[in-house]
């Protein structure tokens, strides 16, 4: 069960990196998909982590980098174009 946790809680964190990502790079594009996304992955993450405490800040840190790495791409694959965002905090 915590490998799907982890899993799932990775897939909302690189969800929500894209969406933020997209949103900060196509500003005249912003709309409520992707506000609807931003907030329902927030919610997904925090849903996990109430469940699995060990889930917490420090193993999303421990991802941080990685999980960014592959969002920016997919975000930029989904634009069709570079993003300058560099990183998220």
């Amino acid at each position: 069960m915590a490998n799907k946790d982890s899993k799932s809680i990775l897939s909302y964190l690189k969800n929500l990196m894209i969406h933020i990502i997209k949103w900060k790079t196509q500003e005249s594009k912003r709309g409520r998909s992707w506000k609807n996304t931003i907030k329902y992955s927030k919610k997904g993450i925090l849903d996990i982590q109430s469940k699995k405490p060990s889930l917490n800040e420090g193993f999303l840190k421990k991802n941080w980098d990685k999980t960014f790495e592959k969002a920016k791409k997919e975000a930029e694959k989904e634009m069709g174009e570079e993003s300058a965002v560099n990183k998220l905090n």
